[in-house]
């Protein structure tokens, strides 16, 4: 349903999103905003406007959008929590954990910023991509003098800088967490928006 949701909003309404915002913070339920499970699928090679209204597919994979991700965390009452597998160590799970996040609107292209990072990655990855803007294939934010990252063979919109430590939603060996624990190549990642403590 969740994905549906997302979707499905061309023209979300201000209500949409406070209703949501409400159901996620005084419930305190976490909130999937990424999904990735490594098949092969090129979903997540779309442009600007495919990543700012979100997506997904029949395989699981999904990002929520942008521009709710910016609606839901301008306030700062959120933290992220992503969950990763690895490709060498299928059976552990790994975990980091920000204590804010809050994505900027679109006329910062959606700049993150996440802060107090714990976890059992072994790295924090993310601060590699932090205060960065978001790149896709058809809008360059990176610091990559040779091009954009999202454009080479990446193939995924992320907040790259030159190019990344992590990359959640990139294919194939490009997939991954550097200095994971397990192996810094994965299987699936997600991103959860949590109510703070």
């Amino acid at each position: 349903m969740i994905g549906k949701i997302m979707t499905d909003f061309d023209a979300v309404s201000p209500l949409s999103y406070r209703a949501l915002l409400m159901a996620v913070s005084d419930n305190c339920i976490p909130l999937l905003i990424q999904q990735n499970t490594r098949n092969g699928s090129s979903i997540f090679r779309g442009g600007w406007n495919v990543y700012k209204v979100g997506f997904n597919d029949s395989d699981g994979n999904f990002w929520i959008g942008n521009e709710i991700l910016h609606q839901l965390t301008m306030s700062g009452g959120f933290r992220l929590r992503v969950d990763l597998q690895s490709a060498n160590s299928p059976t552990l799970q790994y975990w980091a954990e920000y204590g804010s996040i809050v994505v900027a609107g679109e006329e910062a292209d959606y700049r993150l910023k996440v802060t107090q990072f714990m976890g059992n990655t072994g790295t924090d990855a993310l601060a590699h991509h932090n205060h960065m803007k978001f790149t896709t294939v058809d809008r360059d934010n990176d610091y990559n003098g040779f091009g954009n990252c999202a454009g080479r063979s990446f193939h995924g919109g992320f907040w790259f800088r030159n190019c990344y430590q992590c990359c959640l939603t990139c294919q194939g060996q490009n997939f991954e967490w550097a200095g994971l624990r397990g192996g810094q190549q994965l299987t699936t990642s997600r991103m959860w928006l949590m109510c703070q403590y």
